[in-house]
């Protein structure tokens, strides 16, 4: 809530996207840094039917290099990146990761889930806002769940973190808050009405009360 006590609630007045059918249906946590992706996330994978990945980002990258991306070392490439496969317990000394077996995003997914045995798997990322065309492209039959936070209050909480951590001191972060939200927002009201499937989150709400923006999540997700 900002201190008008109106809750900021996206635009969705540009015209809807065409997207193609393909199979495979990952869940997408997405929203602005700070805006209590990371909560939502860490309460969700409680849930013993879901297991989404932390903030690979395998998706964070020019869509230029699509065709290129995945290809070879890619598994490698990423955890060079982000330590993604180590911090997922996905590798370790005595256990590597078949590079034949997980050729895509979503097979990474699915090895991740299987160690849970779940049904819901996917990711969590606030790098994906400007990207949610993209995906839905590439997962027609996936789901988004989406968060939004007062804008002043995200600026607020960048400001606060970035006395302890230095990622948010960054030369250029309020500009590329502004970019993710201007994009995120854009592409939510492009994407409205065009069948994919979208759950919207406040971070007002899950603060205030998680119980009932969680079951609302669960009921989307049908677990």
């Amino acid at each position: 809530m900002g201190k008008s006590g109106q809750q900021f609630k996206p635009d969705v007045t540009e015209a809807a996207s065409n997207v193609t059918p393909q199979d495979p249906n990952p869940v997408f946590v997405v929203g602005l840094f700070r805006s209590g992706t990371s909560l939502l996330h860490s309460l969700l994978n409680q849930h013993p039917q879901v297991a989404l990945m932390y903030e690979c980002s395998v998706w964070d990258f020019p869509r230029v290099f699509s065709r290129l991306r995945f290809r070879r070392n890619w598994l490698e490439r990423q955890e060079f990146h982000n330590f993604a496969l180590s911090r997922h317990r996905l590798i370790s000394d005595d256990k590597p990761l078949d590079p034949q077996q997980v050729k895509t995003p979503e097979e990474l997914y699915r090895a991740f889930s299987n160690g849970k045995g779940t049904a819901v798997w996917g990711e969590k990322s606030p790098l994906y806002g400007p990207r949610l065309r993209q995906l839905a492209q590439r997962y027609p039959s996936g789901s988004f769940i989406l968060i939004w936070r007062d804008p002043v209050e995200i600026y607020r909480s960048i400001l606060q973190a970035g006395r302890a951590e230095p990622y948010f001191r960054r030369f250029g972060m309020l500009s590329r808050l502004i970019f993710f939200q201007e994009h995120m927002t854009r592409q939510v009201a492009a994407l409205n009405g065009s069948g994919v499937r979208m759950h919207h989150v406040t971070y007002a709400d899950l603060t205030d009360d998680p119980k009932s923006v969680c079951a609302g999540v669960c009921q989307f997700l049908g677990i």
